[in-house]
């Protein structure tokens, strides 16, 4: 804690400053605040910093220069804890490997689950152009439109939607002309282009492929 190291370090270079730890002692037991309180640590930091400029040998700019680094490392730690822990409670499912679509620039690939009856599937359009909200002048061929049956996925008629396993993917909703699907983001759809190597039996060839994946995010760890 600050008492232990930060202040111990001010007292070892200015002796004299040691009435100002006994001063922060004391306002610390006047609040109640424990020997680890957040408080109680900044308290007695900012007292030595505010008697440190009359100490000669007290270097105060590398003292807070060895405090940001102490607090970036703290912060970084803290990042790659929460990354960690992001990746250890998602997992990905295998969909589909399809013919590649070349969608630069202007095409697009749309990836969407959609249902019949107890029935689920995951729906991919890949299109070579896409002119928004005008399919006509689209170029989303049929042989580019997947129908894809992916294992555990059902439509859940109880509870009104799509799910994997416990992970509710979509819920779907009454529409004017059709169901509506609103996606909850715990499954999401992936699209990611891949070599993939063949052979006929005398040259080895290959060709670009779309693996589909669903990725299963559980934010509550379980």
């Amino acid at each position: 804690m600050i008492a232990g190291r930060e202040a111990g370090g001010l007292m070892q270079a200015c002796p004299g400053l040691s009435h100002l730890r006994s001063q922060a002692a004391a306002i610390a037991r006047e609040r109640d605040w424990a020997d680890d309180h957040p408080r109680w640590r900044i308290q007695t930091l900012s007292l030595f910093l505010s008697g440190a400029s009359y100490c000669e040998d007290f270097d105060l700019e590398h003292m807070l220069e060895e405090a940001r680094m102490k607090a970036a490392i703290a912060l970084l730690s803290m990042v790659l804890m929460l990354v960690v822990s992001g990746e250890a409670h998602s997992k990905s499912v295998f969909v589909a490997k399809v013919p590649s679509v070349w969608r630069t620039p202007n095409g697009a690939a749309f990836l969407e689950f959609r249902h019949d009856q107890n029935r689920a599937w995951v729906s991919a359009t890949l299109c070579d152009r896409y002119v928004t909200g005008d399919w006509a002048a689209s170029d989303c061929k049929l042989y580019n439109q997947h129908k894809i049956r992916v294992a555990g996925l059902v439509y859940d008629s109880s509870l009104g939607a799509i799910r994997l396993g416990r992970h509710v993917c979509a819920w779907v909703e009454n529409g004017l002309v059709g169901p509506i699907y609103r996606q909850t983001g715990h499954c999401k759809l992936n699209i990611d282009t891949v070599r993939d190597d063949y052979d006929d039996g005398f040259e080895r060839y290959w060709r670009p492929m779309d693996v589909i994946t669903i990725q299963l995010n559980d934010p509550t760890g379980r």
